[in-house]
């Protein structure tokens, strides 16, 4: 299964797969503010402005260059990266500022499955991380027990066969196969 906007690569302990994440109701809504806002800067300087079209030109190529910017620093993507026993999960806004979500020991998680097979309301005191896209078929849930270091995680995520296959390279059990 390969999601048409990702990439992804794995070899037996290495495997990265990044997933384009659609835009949720509040960015939508600053994105058509910033429209907006915008048309009306543009036609209002298109009046005053209308007797040096040189300067008219200059306003429109720098109120189009701020939306195209506004409109990529909006777009976000999640990476998945499983290397050396560690399933690293980012957020990366505008294809350039990386955030870390959550970094988790794959020898520490008790399990994974899908996520229309295992709920949360079992974990009333799980920390949950919604790291997947929404309009994803294949959800996953991972389950990491409560440690020392923190609170029970339950970690949403979309994934691929190949993601998969490389959490179980480094712990096996973990993975929930579906009872049909």
């Amino acid at each position: 299964m390969k999601n048409n906007n990702s990439n992804e690569s794995f070899s037996p302990g290495h495997c990265e797969y990044l997933v384009s994440v659609g835009a949720d109701k509040k960015i939508i809504l600053l994105r058509i503010a910033a429209l907006i806002i915008g048309a009306v800067l543009m036609f209002s300087l298109m009046g005053l402005l209308s007797k040096i079209p040189q300067v008219m030109f200059l306003w429109a190529v720098l109120i189009v260059a701020l939306e195209v910017i506004f409109f990529r620093k909006t777009s976000r993507e999640i990476e998945y990266t499983v290397a050396t026993g560690t399933m690293i999960i980012d957020t990366v806004y505008g294809k350039s500022i990386r955030k870390k979500l959550v970094e988790v020991k794959l020898c520490e998680v008790e399990s994974v499955m899908l996520a229309s097979d295992g709920a949360t309301a079992t974990l009333p005191d799980a920390k949950v991380i919604n790291a997947c896209n929404i309009n994803d078929s294949y959800k996953y849930l991972m389950i990491v027990p409560k440690s020392e270091d923190h609170q029970t995680l339950a970690i949403y995520f979309s994934g691929c066969k190949k993601l998969i296959d490389c959490i179980k390279y480094y712990n096996r059990n973990c993975i929930k196969e579906r009872k049909d």
